[in-house]
This record gives C-alpha cells, structure tokens and sequence, in this order.
C-alpha cells in the first residue's frame, strides 16, 4: 500500500507546472545590429525574465556567440543584477540568425524520499517516475548529478536557417524555423536532442513575459522523433527541458540530469 501511495502521489505530482531552476540567456535585444556592443545576461532561477541569482562562474563555460562560420568567445562576466553579464561586438560577418550558449557544468546533490518526489515534480522528470513505478521507492538518500545548457535564439538583419541548426551541446532545444518570424498565436516547432539525437518523451514547458512576471506552462511530451509544437506568445519566451538517465556508477549517483533552456523573442523590433 505504501508503495502504491507512493507512485499515485509521484504520478500526480509531476503533471504539475515545471519550475526548474533554469540557467537561461537573456541578451539586451534578440535584434542586434551589425556593429552593436551587445549586453549579454546570464539569469538563472525559476523566475522569468528576472533572475533569482547569479550561475556559478567557476561552473561555466561554452560562452559563445555563434553565427553562421563565425564563433565568438565570451568572457569577462560580472555579476549585475543577480545576473552574470558581459558585453561582445556583433560583427559584420555575422548576417542572419544568431545563436548564444551558455552551460553550468556538473555538480551533485543528495535528497530524502519526500524531497526526491517533489523535485521529479518541479522538473517534470518523467523518465525518473516511470523508473520508479517500475522499480519501487528508492533507498534514501537519493543522489544526482546535474548539468545546465541554455541557448538564445537572436537576428541580426534577414533571418536565415543558422538557428535551425543544432550547435552540438550535450541537450539543446532546436527551433525548426528561426522563432523570430512568427506571429503571436502561432507556433514553433522544437526538437530536443541529448547527445546529437532525438529525445522522445521529455516534457517542455514555456514561460512568456511582455515585461512583467511570467508564468510557467507545461507544453507536453516529446513524440519518437523529439518534436513537440509549441504555441508562441508576443514578447520573450523561454522554453525548458530536462533529461535523466541511470548514473552509470552506482556507488557514486544514482541518477544523472541533463537540464536545457532556450530563449527567443516573438514580435521584437
């Protein structure tokens, strides 16, 4: 009895909304121009767009702006504004779509049943309840290992296809036409992949602001090929992801996390 309380409360729980404490990119404008000294912010909490805290410095890395063959590193941040903020110099060889990326690199946590339950529930882990339905409660503590990567999608003149294209992070949620195109009240379809391949299964949920306060909403899963089509509202958007595994060694985490963000802007100027 105790075991199928357990698994009914689990199931419940984690059809509520998503709130991860996301690492997310939030650049000055999603319009630079060629030329622009850019502002860049790395915000990170589960609040949006406002950040609850600045990411670890000594985690990050893969900073980069990316556009067609151009890379650009990214260094020198500051913390500004529970944030970690640096500039860079969107350059004439960057036309089209502009993809920045961040990561937090992996760090590790212990959680008793109950807690382990409800962070399933805030991170929309799937994969993990259905392990455990199948496996029954787990020993306690409970130990994982998580990681961050966060993409912007930004424009810079005409759009063109760069954004489309996966940049090679562990997980990332790529849009499958540049999401600065379309209109409120369309929609944008993502794939997510882990590990260069689709992720079936793995919800996503999105949170919009016009300048206030958003709200997180879960979207659904992802079909066999990783796609799910997700409505855009005017203004800024971040959608989140996340995806688990069994930690390869046993003695050391029980479970891995991969968590993924992406952030776009409908309607901008």
């Amino acid at each position: 009895m105790k075991r199928t309380a357990f698994f009914l409360g689990l199931l419940l729980l984690i059809t509520a909304p998503l709130f991860a404490h996301d690492l997310y990119i939030m650049p000055e404008t999603f319009r630079p121009a060629a030329g622009q000294l850019l502002t860049v912010a790395l915000r990170h909490g589960d609040a949006f767009p406002e950040s609850e805290g600045p990411p670890s410095l000594q985690r990050l890395g893969d900073t980069r702006l990316l556009g067609g063959p151009a890379a650009i590193p990214l260094g020198n941040f500051r913390e500004a504004h529970k944030a970690l903020v640096t500039v860079v110099t969107v350059t004439n060889q960057m036309p089209g779509s502009l993809v920045l990326t961040a990561s937090l690199s992996a760090n590790t946590r212990e959680y008793d049943a109950p807690k382990f339950a409800a962070y399933v529930r805030d991170e929309g882990l799937i994969m993990i309840a259905e392990y455990l339905r199948e496996h029954g409660k787990p020993e306690t503590p409970i130990k994982e290992i998580y990681s961050k990567y966060a993409k912007a999608a930004l424009r810079n003149g005409a759009s063109s296809s760069f954004a489309t294209q996966p940049v090679g992070m562990k997980i990332e949620i790529v849009p499958q036409v540049d999401p600065s195109t379309l209109k409120a009240g369309e929609s944008l379809m993502v794939q997510v992949l882990f590990e260069g391949k689709p992720a079936a299964g793995v919800s996503i949920d999105s949170t919009s602001s016009t300048g206030g306060p958003g709200t997180a909403t879960p979207l659904g899963k992802t079909d066999r090929k990783g796609l799910l089509s997700v409505p855009v509202s005017s203004g800024r958007s971040r959608l989140n992801t996340g995806f688990s595994r069994r930690y390869s060694n046993q003695a050391v985490a029980n479970w891995e996390t991969f968590f993924a963000t992406l952030t776009f802007e409908v309607g901008g100027n």
